[in-house]
Protein backbone atom coordinates (compact mmCIF):
# COMPACT_ATOMS: atom_id res chain seq x y z
CA UNK A 1 0.00 0.00 0.00
CA UNK A 2 1.05 3.76 -0.44
CA UNK A 3 -1.22 6.54 0.23
CA UNK A 4 -3.67 4.21 0.85
CA UNK A 5 -3.86 2.43 -2.18
CA UNK A 6 -2.01 -0.72 -3.84
CA UNK A 7 1.29 -0.44 -5.56
CA UNK A 8 1.60 -0.10 -8.89
CA UNK A 9 3.84 -3.42 -8.67
CA UNK A 10 0.89 -4.89 -6.63
CA UNK A 11 -1.58 -4.36 -9.53
CA UNK A 12 0.27 -4.91 -12.58
CA UNK A 13 3.16 -7.21 -11.00
CA UNK A 14 7.03 -6.60 -10.70
CA UNK A 15 8.17 -7.12 -14.07
CA UNK A 16 5.74 -4.11 -15.43
CA UNK A 17 6.77 -2.06 -13.30
CA UNK A 18 10.31 -2.28 -13.47
CA UNK A 19 9.82 -2.09 -17.10
CA UNK A 20 7.84 0.65 -17.08
CA UNK A 21 9.82 2.68 -14.90
CA UNK A 22 12.49 2.09 -17.05
CA UNK A 23 10.46 3.46 -20.23
CA UNK A 24 9.42 6.58 -17.79
CA UNK A 25 13.37 7.21 -17.22
CA UNK A 26 13.66 7.50 -20.96
CA UNK A 27 10.52 9.97 -21.87
CA UNK A 28 11.89 11.99 -19.24
CA UNK A 29 15.70 12.51 -20.76
CA UNK A 30 14.09 12.86 -23.96
CA UNK A 31 12.10 15.60 -22.50
CA UNK A 32 15.54 16.85 -21.10
CA UNK A 33 17.61 16.63 -24.10
CA UNK A 34 15.07 18.86 -25.82
CA UNK A 35 16.37 21.56 -23.22
CA UNK A 36 20.08 21.16 -24.16
CA UNK A 37 22.87 19.47 -22.72
CA UNK A 38 23.38 21.23 -19.46
CA UNK A 39 19.84 20.24 -18.23
CA UNK A 40 20.19 16.60 -19.87
CA UNK A 41 23.55 16.12 -17.89
CA UNK A 42 21.57 17.31 -15.07
CA UNK A 43 19.35 14.80 -15.53
CA UNK A 44 21.64 11.98 -15.62
CA UNK A 45 23.56 13.00 -12.77
CA UNK A 46 20.40 13.27 -10.40
CA UNK A 47 19.33 10.35 -11.19
CA UNK A 48 22.65 8.60 -10.53
CA UNK A 49 22.72 10.28 -7.15
CA UNK A 50 19.05 9.27 -6.45
CA UNK A 51 19.97 5.80 -7.44
CA UNK A 52 23.19 6.17 -5.11
CA UNK A 53 21.21 6.98 -1.98
CA UNK A 54 19.00 3.84 -2.66
CA UNK A 55 21.67 1.07 -2.89
CA UNK A 56 22.89 3.15 0.10
CA UNK A 57 19.63 2.45 2.16
CA UNK A 58 19.60 -1.24 0.72
CA UNK A 59 23.19 -1.94 1.85
CA UNK A 60 22.16 -0.20 5.20
CA UNK A 61 18.79 -2.71 6.09
CA UNK A 62 21.03 -5.41 5.66
CA UNK A 63 23.34 -5.17 8.18
CA UNK A 64 22.56 -7.43 11.32
CA UNK A 65 20.91 -6.02 14.40
CA UNK A 66 24.11 -6.12 16.19
CA UNK A 67 25.31 -3.63 14.27
CA UNK A 68 22.37 -1.89 14.50
CA UNK A 69 22.72 -2.19 18.51
CA UNK A 70 26.19 -1.27 18.53
CA UNK A 71 26.64 1.91 16.47
CA UNK A 72 26.08 4.85 17.88
CA UNK A 73 23.21 7.25 17.94
CA UNK A 74 24.63 9.98 16.21
CA UNK A 75 26.05 7.34 13.47
CA UNK A 76 22.90 6.41 12.55
CA UNK A 77 21.33 9.70 12.03
CA UNK A 78 24.53 10.62 10.01
CA UNK A 79 24.01 7.24 7.82
CA UNK A 80 19.56 8.05 7.35
CA UNK A 81 20.67 11.86 6.51
CA UNK A 82 23.30 11.40 3.94
CA UNK A 83 20.39 8.30 2.29
CA UNK A 84 17.81 10.74 2.03
CA UNK A 85 20.38 13.28 0.90
CA UNK A 86 20.69 12.02 -1.96
CA UNK A 87 17.61 9.91 -2.93
CA UNK A 88 15.59 12.70 -2.38
CA UNK A 89 16.96 15.88 -1.52
CA UNK A 90 18.74 15.48 -4.68
CA UNK A 91 15.80 15.60 -6.70
CA UNK A 92 14.75 18.95 -5.00
CA UNK A 93 17.60 20.39 -5.68
CA UNK A 94 18.08 19.51 -9.28
CA UNK A 95 14.28 20.30 -9.29
CA UNK A 96 14.54 24.22 -8.67
CA UNK A 97 17.98 24.38 -10.40
CA UNK A 98 16.47 23.38 -13.43
CA UNK A 99 13.90 26.19 -13.04
CA UNK A 100 16.97 28.81 -12.79
CA UNK A 101 18.81 27.42 -15.79
CA UNK A 102 15.45 27.55 -18.01
CA UNK A 103 15.52 31.59 -16.77
CA UNK A 104 18.72 31.58 -18.22
CA UNK A 105 20.95 31.84 -15.22
CA UNK A 106 24.40 31.33 -14.41
CA UNK A 107 26.79 31.33 -11.88
CA UNK A 108 26.33 31.76 -7.76
CA UNK A 109 22.71 32.18 -8.16
CA UNK A 110 22.67 28.10 -9.86
CA UNK A 111 23.95 27.16 -6.26
CA UNK A 112 21.68 29.28 -4.27
CA UNK A 113 19.16 27.79 -6.30
CA UNK A 114 20.24 24.36 -5.90
CA UNK A 115 20.56 24.49 -2.27
CA UNK A 116 17.41 25.64 -1.82
CA UNK A 117 15.97 22.86 -3.23
CA UNK A 118 18.11 20.17 -1.63
CA UNK A 119 17.53 21.92 1.81
CA UNK A 120 13.44 21.88 1.03
CA UNK A 121 13.59 18.11 0.17
CA UNK A 122 15.38 17.30 3.15
CA UNK A 123 12.59 18.32 5.26
CA UNK A 124 9.98 16.89 2.76
CA UNK A 125 11.70 13.44 2.93
CA UNK A 126 11.71 13.89 7.10
CA UNK A 127 8.36 15.06 7.29
CA UNK A 128 7.38 11.71 4.75
CA UNK A 129 8.88 9.35 6.89
CA UNK A 130 7.29 11.23 10.29
CA UNK A 131 3.65 10.55 8.87
CA UNK A 132 4.53 7.05 7.65
CA UNK A 133 5.79 5.90 11.52
CA UNK A 134 2.94 8.16 12.94
CA UNK A 135 0.72 5.44 10.50
CA UNK A 136 2.47 2.12 11.21
CA UNK A 137 4.02 1.68 8.08
CA UNK A 138 7.81 2.17 7.13
CA UNK A 139 8.30 -1.88 6.90
CA UNK A 140 11.83 -1.91 5.55
CA UNK A 141 13.68 1.37 5.95
CA UNK A 142 16.64 2.96 7.31
CA UNK A 143 14.06 4.68 9.64
CA UNK A 144 13.90 1.35 11.54
CA UNK A 145 17.42 0.98 12.79
CA UNK A 146 16.83 4.93 14.07
CA UNK A 147 13.23 3.94 15.04
CA UNK A 148 15.09 1.47 17.61
CA UNK A 149 17.33 4.07 18.76
CA UNK A 150 14.95 5.95 19.84
CA UNK A 151 13.29 3.58 21.43
CA UNK A 152 13.34 3.17 25.43
CA UNK A 153 12.84 -0.86 25.07
CA UNK A 154 14.66 -1.90 21.60
CA UNK A 155 14.04 -5.52 21.03
CA UNK A 156 15.31 -8.19 18.27
CA UNK A 157 14.16 -9.18 15.14
CA UNK A 158 11.92 -7.71 12.47
CA UNK A 159 9.48 -5.11 13.07
CA UNK A 160 6.25 -5.87 11.88
CA UNK A 161 3.43 -3.10 11.37
CA UNK A 162 2.01 -3.59 14.62
CA UNK A 163 5.55 -3.72 16.23
CA UNK A 164 6.06 -0.03 14.44
CA UNK A 165 2.77 1.12 16.05
CA UNK A 166 3.63 0.45 19.39
CA UNK A 167 7.24 1.50 19.15
CA UNK A 168 6.19 5.14 17.67
CA UNK A 169 3.44 5.36 20.41
CA UNK A 170 5.91 4.58 23.19
CA UNK A 171 7.56 7.05 22.24
CA UNK A 172 5.90 9.62 19.94
CA UNK A 173 6.85 12.88 21.93
CA UNK A 174 10.58 12.10 21.35
CA UNK A 175 10.26 10.64 18.07
CA UNK A 176 8.16 13.62 17.32
CA UNK A 177 10.61 16.52 18.01
CA UNK A 178 13.66 14.59 17.25
CA UNK A 179 11.99 14.90 13.73
CA UNK A 180 10.53 18.39 14.04
CA UNK A 181 13.63 19.84 15.29
CA UNK A 182 15.42 18.37 12.34
CA UNK A 183 12.62 19.68 9.91
CA UNK A 184 13.01 22.99 11.32
CA UNK A 185 15.99 23.16 10.86
CA UNK A 186 16.14 22.35 6.81
CA UNK A 187 13.32 24.65 6.53
CA UNK A 188 14.64 27.92 7.76
CA UNK A 189 18.21 26.92 5.68
CA UNK A 190 15.59 27.42 2.85
CA UNK A 191 14.22 30.34 3.70
CA UNK A 192 17.55 31.84 4.36
CA UNK A 193 18.81 31.04 0.91
CA UNK A 194 15.46 32.24 -0.42
CA UNK A 195 16.42 35.56 1.07
CA UNK A 196 19.72 35.44 -0.71
CA UNK A 197 20.21 39.12 -2.17
CA UNK A 198 21.31 37.30 -5.82
CA UNK A 199 17.70 36.77 -6.24
CA UNK A 200 15.81 39.33 -8.25
CA UNK A 201 13.07 41.20 -5.68
CA UNK A 202 9.43 39.65 -7.06
CA UNK A 203 6.49 38.25 -5.78
CA UNK A 204 8.04 35.03 -6.80
CA UNK A 205 10.58 35.35 -3.97
CA UNK A 206 7.81 35.82 -1.75
CA UNK A 207 6.60 33.07 -2.57
CA UNK A 208 10.03 30.88 -2.50
CA UNK A 209 9.91 32.39 1.33
CA UNK A 210 6.45 31.13 1.97
CA UNK A 211 7.30 28.22 0.38
CA UNK A 212 9.29 25.77 2.54
CA UNK A 213 6.31 26.12 5.27
CA UNK A 214 3.46 25.17 3.00
CA UNK A 215 4.92 22.31 1.73
CA UNK A 216 5.90 20.11 4.90
CA UNK A 217 2.66 21.62 6.64
CA UNK A 218 0.84 19.94 3.59
CA UNK A 219 2.65 16.44 4.49
CA UNK A 220 2.20 16.98 7.99
CA UNK A 221 -1.48 17.82 8.55
CA UNK A 222 -2.46 14.30 7.62
CA UNK A 223 -1.24 13.35 11.61
CA UNK A 224 -2.32 16.82 12.57
CA UNK A 225 1.22 18.43 12.97
CA UNK A 226 2.99 21.55 11.82
CA UNK A 227 6.09 23.60 11.69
Amino acid sequence: MRRGKPAFHVKEGVSKALLVGHKMLAYGFDIALSHGKEVAKLYVDSWNEVVSGEIDEVDFNKKDYDYYHKTAKEQIFEAYNRIIDLKTAGLFSSACKVGALEANMTGDILKVFSDYGREIGLAYQLADDLVDLANGEMIESVVLPLLNRLDNKPKLGFLKKQGIKRKFARNQDKIKQYYIDEIQKHVKKAQELSKSELIPESNYKELMIEAPTYIINRMLSDIKLSV
